[in-house]
């Protein structure tokens, strides 16, 4: 069984009168619990109720939350969703949250080099926000020099910058954003707009990234890999209830695929299912 390591933000999704456990590292690494994969969680949570609930919720998912910690001092994130807008416009996300500290302890590194990761998930936002999360990142990839890393690009309105994504997709394996964000991110990381096959031709060639995954919704996906081949499969038909984290499920599945060792186009395949499934039920975490 692979083992993988998701890091980065535990928060809850408020939406309306509901509250949802989501985080895109969270999501992802509760979907990759029922794909056969050990995940790993690692965060920080506040020591409050949202927080144990929400590792009680990660336990009962089959997610390890050793790597979970609780700060006294902060409390456990949010996110207060609009559903209604489209983007990273309809999240607004309080700071400080407990995420935004996430400490890298020797027990930490105790149990990573026990445990020595297959694969590792991350993205944009807790490193951007504080630069304790992000040293522990940097240390995580640090001690997993043989995983694959997934970095998913997940822009959060100004949560990121030209060297926090240029240094995080050095470090990874396989970069996956969605066609807004390469027209958001092409000029910022190469001076100008480009297509899809241009942006992942750049990515490859300046950050040395093996595989580059672009989503377009309900359009589909398609992925470029380490010899330059482009591989596109189109979306299945769903019931879309709510795209709140169709994008982490997607990611999950993709990793689980290129664990398995399955080419490119077969994981894109398990991707879109995943993300599927994501969208015909309210709330990112899956059920």
């Amino acid at each position: 069984m692979k083992r993988v390591v998701c890091f980065g933000e535990v928060l809850w999704d408020i939406i309306g009168e509901e509250k949802y456990l989501g985080g895109a590292p969270l999501n992802a690494a509760a979907n990759l619990a029922r794909m056969e994969c050990e995940a790993m969680m690692f965060s920080c949570v506040g020591n409050d109720a949202l927080g144990r609930e929400a590792v009680a919720r990660l336990k009962a998912a089959g997610v390890d939350s050793s790597l979970v910690t609780a700060d006294a001092n902060r409390p456990t994130g949010v996110a207060l969703v609009r559903p209604e807008l489209d983007g990273s416009g309809r999240f607004e996300l309080p700071f400080p949250s407990a995420y935004d500290f996430i400490v890298f302890s020797e027990d930490a590194e105790k149990i990573l080099e026990q445990k020595r990761p297959d694969g590792v998930v991350f993205g944009s936002l807790a490193p951007f926000r504080s630069g304790t999360t992000k040293k522990s990142l940097v240390r995580l990839l640090e001690l997993c020099p043989g995983a694959l890393k997934l970095y998913d690009v997940n822009l959060r309105k100004n949560y990121f910058d030209r060297a926090l994504v240029s240094e995080l997709a050095s470090a990874c394996t396989v970069l996956k954003l969605n066609g807004d964000e390469v027209g958001i991110l092409s000029p910022v990381l190469f001076g100008e707009t480009l297509g899809a096959a241009d942006f992942a031709a750049r990515a490859a060639a300046d950050f040395g990234c093996r595989y580059v995954v672009v989503t377009w919704g309900g359009d589909g996906a398609e992925g470029f890999g380490p010899d330059g081949g482009r591989v596109w499969v189109p979306a299945g038909k769903a019931e879309v209830v709510d795209t709140v984290g169709a994008g982490d499920a997607f990611s999950a599945g993709l990793l689980s695929a290129l664990l398995r060792g399955d080419p490119l186009g077969a994981a894109l395949e398990k991707g879109n299912a995943c993300g599927a499934a994501c969208v015909s039920h309210s709330g990112a975490f899956p059920v």
